[in-house]
């Protein structure tokens, strides 16, 4: 049933969300402990411009190639698809109605 499939999800979610606070807690109390704690904020902040610095890096040297090239892709299914209605709308006119509607007599 359904329940059996979610219980052990649920159990090994809380198990981690459980695990993962005790122990990011302990390492954080040990780092706090080795460094300081006015020394520890200012670890924090160099590992957060770091980390937001090698994110823009990586955006300017792998994102914008591939977001160019998914916008590309896009563009070109936009078009076909402007191009089928445009000739599904151009079979209408000429005709004065669609194949679909046509009956023999």
């Amino acid at each position: 049933m359904v329940s059996d499939l979610i219980d052990p999800i649920y159990k090994y979610v809380i198990f981690l969300l459980i695990a993962g606070k005790g122990i990011g807690s302990f390492v954080g109390g040990q780092i706090s402990t080795l460094v300081g704690t006015p020394n520890l904020f200012k670890l924090t902040g160099a590992s957060a411009i770091v980390s937001g610095t090698l994110v823009i890096i990586a955006y300017h040297m792998f994102g914008k190639k591939w977001e160019k090239k998914v916008l590309e892709e896009k563009s070109m299914i936009l078009r076909e698809m402007e191009l089928r209605e445009l000739s599904d709308t151009n079979k209408v006119e000429e005709n004065g109605f669609e194949k679909a509607h046509v009956t023999k007599m």
